[in-house]
C-alpha cells in the first residue's frame, strides 16, 4: 500500500466531500417534502451522491492509499453525473424553487475534487504536466471552435450563412479547412493528455514520498 495523498489534498477533498454530503442530505429531503409528490429520481441520485460524499470524507482521512487519484476522480465523477441526472429529473426545481444554482455549486465542487485528482496523479511525475496542460488547451480550443460553429450554424452567422455562386465554394472550403485543424487539435491534444497520464502509472518517485 503506497502513502495517503497529502495533508492539503486531503483537506481539500474533506472540506468538499462534507459540503457536497450536506447538501445531498438537505436536497433528498427537500425532493421528498416540497413538491406535491416527491421527486424519486432526485431522491435516488442524491443518495448516490451521499454515498460519494462519505467516499471522499474517508479520502481524506487518508483511506484508499492505493490509487488514491482514480479514488478521487471517481468521486468527482459521481457527484457531477448524479447531479445533473438529479436536476433533470425534476425538471431543474422542487415547487418554484429553481435549482439551477445548486447544480451550478455541485458542478463547482466536483470540479475541484477533479482538480485534486489529477494534482495526486502528476506528483508521481510533475515533468507530465507540461504535455497534460498543453493537451487539455488544445483540446479547449477545439471544442470551443466545435460549439462556435455550431452556435454560428444554427444563426448563419458569416462563413455559415449561404450566399451563392463563388462565395458558397470559399464558404464551403473554408468551412472544410477550419473543421480539419479543430480535428487535428482535437486528436493531438487528446493524445497529449492520454499520454501525460500514462507517464504516470509507475510507482511514485522519491520525492513524491516525503
Amino acid at each position: 500500500m503506497g502513502p495517503a495523498a497529502p495533508g492539503p489534498i486531503r483537506l481539500g477533498a474533506a472540506v468538499v466531500s462534507v459540503g457536497v454530503l450536506v447538501s445531498a442530505l438537505a436536497g433528498g429531503v427537500a425532493a421528498a417534502v416540497v413538491p406535491a409528490s416527491p421527486g424519486w429520481a432526485m431522491i435516488g441520485f442524491e443518495s448516490v451522491i451521499v454515498l460519494a460524499g462519505v467516499i471522499g470524507l474517508l479520502f481524506g482521512l487518508g483511506r484508499f492509499r492505493q490509487g488514491p487519484g482514480l479514488a478521487l476522480a471517481c468521486v468527482s465523477g459521481t457527484i457531477f453525473v448524479g447531479s445533473v441526472l438529479g436536476y433533470l429529473g425534476v425538471q431543474g426545481a422542487l415547487g418554484t424553487t429553481s435549482l439551477q444554482g445548486a447544480l451550478l455549486a455541485r458542478v463547482g465542487a466536483a470540479g475541484v475534487l477533479g482538480l485534486l485528482a489529477v494534482v495526486c496523479v502528476f506528483m508521481r511525475e510533475p515533468s507530465a504536466w507540461r504535455g497534460f496542460l498543453l493537451g487539455g488547451v488544445m483540446v479547449g480550443v477545439a471544442l470551443g471552435g466545435l460549439a462556435l460553429a455550431y452556435l454560428g450554424y444554427q444563426r448563419q452567422w458569416g462563413l455559415f450563412a449561404p450566399s451563392g455562386g463563388v462565395l458558397d465554394i470559399i464558404r464551403v472550403t473554408a468551412a472544410l479547412l477550419a473543421g480539419l485543424l479543430l480535428a487535428v487539435l482535437l486528436s493531438v491534444g487528446g493524445h497529449l493528455v492520454i499520454a501525460s497520464f500514462e507517464r504516470c502509472r509507475g510507482e511514485a518517485t522519491p520525492a513524491a514520498r516525503h
